[in-house]
């Protein structure tokens, strides 16, 4: 999709972390959607951590990593429900799209819920009221 000029984005569980070992970090991931043509990455890159949707909590298994492109962004999620944050950034990445795009410029997302799967964790709210650009969920970057 680069290639053919899109601005590309993958958002959710990766699950594809390739044959590092566990412990190293994402630059050292051959897998990575920052290296298999995505121009921006959030979500799970290991398939493990896709299994629980409180990545700082890891209630089941322990704390999860969340990535943004290459760096780990987990601190400053605590009770924050996956399915609640994948969309909050895919709408915040759709709209700076719409925003900053030039009339030639399309764009893609691979949008990759965790929810359910595994270990069936529910959401610790209600689902905001209202939609689009001002109602349900808002990117408002901070904890």
């Amino acid at each position: 999709m680069q290639r053919a000029g899109y601005k590309t984005a993958a958002i959710g569980k990766w699950g594809l972390q390739g044959s590092s070992k566990w412990s190293e970090n994402g630059d050292s991931w051959p897998a990575h959607p920052n290296n298999r043509g995505f121009d921006y990455y959030y979500g799970y890159i290991r398939h493990r951590d896709g299994h629980e949707h409180y990545p700082v909590e890891g209630v089941y298994r322990g704390k999860k990593e969340v990535y943004e492109n290459k760096n780990e962004v987990s601190k400053g999620l605590d009770k924050c429900y996956t399915g609640d944050l994948w969309t909050a950034v895919a709408k915040k990445w759709i709209v700076k799209q719409v925003k900053d795009k030039k009339e030639s410029e399309p764009f893609f997302m691979y949008l990759a819920f965790d929810t359910p799967h595994a270990v069936l964790e529910l959401a610790t709210q209600a689902y905001p009221e209202g939609g689009g650009l001002n109602g349900g969920l808002q990117w408002v970057g901070k904890p």
